[in-house]
């Protein structure tokens, strides 16, 4: 089936028309995800002059293909981070997320939003014996560092050993929440322009100069809610792409009204949605390196999963989503230069650590401080706990960035089926080739625009995907999400096979 993701279905969006004329604003911020909006709504409400431009549309990107939990369990684990990066690390997390989690609560009750929201509990699970270790471990630190938390079992239709419960969570539609956020800024008479991709930017004279094609913007503070900074930067050296997936079942069995995350690597997350006046069973997991493992067997593995332990009637959805991992495990957040804030690393936890990004900051962009804003700067000291991941992700990179420019097959475009893309040496040119359902081929150079490495074809999604940091590009070779600013460049087949 085709790809298909369920949020969005029945909603109405709001419309916002490009950037057409240059901008000079005091606050810019990049993104229209729930990172952006959300810091763009703080800083309108500190009577700011903010606007916020989308490359493409509202939750177009890795906000619309979340799950919508909102938890303080995060997948960095609080016993983990104390153990190898630190125990006041560990505090600072646990106060962090759950201060992300009230002042989602407040923005639902105090502003005219609506998400969808269910308060849920949420529940951290294992199927084997020796997994009851990790979730009394998990469970020690969880009560050391604050968060409201038990062990006991969960109401799942299978066997698990043990599980550690976190009670009043939110689970929410992401899209539904962006939607709403977006038509408030509207409302607020915040400038969003969607469809403007920034090509270009540079920091000069205490100012930001950026342009989105042929206009061009000033601002004296940019936030990057783009899940990395595009362009080069050095944040892309401590910050590591994966892709993650999600299927949606119509199913037979009953599913208790909680969001599952479970002890394996790669791990599963589960939860129902009512939608449309049916029950749903959504499940994601088989996460791997961006670019470098078989996408459509990723969501093989997530069906077989569910079939052995749900009677289903029917897959309804599937999609797939992207995010970053640091070295360290924690999100990065906060000024990476005078004038340029990011938000990024967010690993799986992408709306908790959105909210908390937007008001980290929403404070800081207004001249204020957060209690434990060293612990997730970009320039942080303390990554000597990462040092290991570090070296391990960009031996990674450098490897891909060898092997894939050696492992092209010779091949003849023919062979590519309609509607596929497909690396290939043709008279000794290394090409992307793209054959479009009606026959006609794109050819491409597999180099990403960002650093040279070789794209791969996306056989779920259609797309070429930079195994190194990240870029993301269509069929036909444009940007869509990463850090590059350029398209694919054009290529030239040398011959056409009969």
């Amino acid at each position: 089936m085709e790809n298909k993701i369920i949020w969005a279905e029945g909603l109405s969006k709001p419309a916002f028309e490009p950037l057409k004329e240059d901008l000079e604003i005091d606050y810019l911020v990049v993104g229209g995800g729930i990172t952006g909006l959300t810091l763009a709504l703080k800083l309108r409400r500190k009577g700011l002059r903010v606007a916020l431009v989308e490359a493409r549309e509202i939750a177009a990107g890795d906000t619309g293909v979340s799950t919508g939990f909102v938890t303080v369990s995060v997948d960095a684990g609080y016993a983990h981070t104390a153990s190898k990066i630190g125990e006041y690390e560990a505090k600072a997390l646990a106060e962090s997320t759950q201060m992300a989690l009230r002042e989602l609560r407040t923005l639902l009750l105090t502003e005219d939003i609506n998400a969808g929201e269910e308060t849920l509990s949420a529940y951290y699970f294992g199927e084997q014996t020796t997994d009851a270790a990790e979730i009394s471990e998990e469970y020690r630190a969880s009560v050391k560092y604050g968060l409201d938390c038990k062990i006991g079992a969960c109401d799942l239709p299978f066997f698990t050993s043990g599980a550690l419960e976190y009670p009043d969570q939110l689970a929410i539609n992401p899209v539904q929440y962006a939607y709403s956020i977006a038509a408030l800024l509207q409302r607020l008479h915040v400038p969003v322009y969607e469809n403007t991709r920034i090509t270009d930017w540079r920091e000069s004279n205490g100012k930001v100069y950026l342009e989105a094609g042929k206009v061009r913007i000033e601002a004296k503070k940019v936030a990057f809610a783009t899940h990395v900074p595009p362009g080069f930067s050095t944040t892309q050296l401590m910050a590591y792409p994966y892709r993650s997936y999600v299927m949606g079942f119509s199913i037979n069995t009953h599913v208790p009204k909680c969001m599952f995350f479970d002890t394996a690597d790669p791990y599963h997350y589960i939860r129902s949605v009512e939608h449309q006046g049916k029950t749903l069973l959504i499940c994601g997991g088989a996460d791997h390196k961006t670019g470098q493992a078989n996408e459509i067997q990723s969501f093989r593995d997530i069906e077989t999963y569910i079939r052995n332990r749900f009677d289903v009637r029917e897959i309804k959805y599937k999609w797939s989503g992207q995010y970053y991992r640091s070295a360290d495990g924690l999100p990065v957040i906060g000024p990476s230069s005078e004038n340029i804030y990011i938000a990024t690393a967010f690993d799986g936890d992408g709306l908790t650590y959105g909210i908390m990004a937007a008001c980290i900051l929403a404070e800081q962009l207004s001249g204020a401080a957060y209690a434990y804003e060293d612990i997730f700067a970009p320039g942080r000291s303390n990554l000597r706990a990462g040092l290991t991941t570090a070296l391990k992700e960009n031996i990674n990179v450098a490897w891909h960035f060898v092997k894939d420019r050696l492992s092209v097959p010779e091949g003849r475009e023919n062979e590519i089926p309609a509607g596929e893309g497909r690396l290939m040496k043709i008279d000794d040119h290394t090409l992307a080739v793209y054959r479009r359902p009606d026959g006609e081929f794109i050819a491409l150079s597999p180099k990403c625009s960002h650093l040279g490495c070789t794209v791969q074809w996306n056989n779920a999604e259609k797309t070429w995907d930079c195994p190194c940091h990240g870029g993301r590009y269509s069929c036909e070779g444009k940007v869509l999400e990463g850090p590059p600013l350029k398209n694919l460049e054009k290529a030239k087949l040398h011959h056409f096979s009969d």
